[in-house]
């Protein structure tokens, strides 16, 4: 884990390393290091703050819940539980607007492509019609000049 964090920082992927403090958080925090998982949780929340992750504040807000439950301070657990609730569902929100307004979207999309379909017939339709009597005029154009 050390690594991939070390690997982050030097490819300056800030999401990387946000995302793999998170991850040796929750390590720390299984076995009962709260000390290494404050260190860490506090350069995720840094690197998260900064760059404004927001996918990421849930995850933290979680670890942070957890940390302050082990260490004993339930009162900033909860707020840190009650934050956690708020921005997992501002995200739920966030991402079903989006899966609605891409649903929007298509739903337009194909309806155009079926007014375009019933166009293209009805225009098919009548130029078949335009053909038709034409060739009817014709026709009985040629038949009058037959009968002059």
């Amino acid at each position: 884990m050390q690594e991939a964090l070390k690997l982050a920082e030097e490819i300056d992927n800030t999401f990387m390393e946000a995302s793999l403090s998170l991850d040796a958080t929750e390590i720390f925090l299984r076995f009962n290091q709260p000390e290494e998982a404050e260190n860490l949780l506090g350069n995720a929340s840094e690197i998260i703050s900064q760059y404004d992750y927001t996918k990421l504040y849930p995850e933290l807000y979680r670890l942070c819940s957890d940390l302050f439950s082990k260490k004993g301070e339930f009162k900033l657990a909860f707020e840190y539980q009650r934050d956690y609730t708020e921005a997992k569902d501002e995200i739920f929100v966030e991402d079903l607007n989006q899966h609605i307004a891409n649903m929007q979207v298509k739903y337009e999309v194909d309806k155009m492509i079926m007014e375009n379909a019933q166009l293209a017939t009805k225009l098919e339709h009548q130029r078949q019609e335009l053909t038709l009597r034409a060739t009817k005029i014709l026709e009985k154009n040629e038949l009058i000049s037959t009968i002059n």
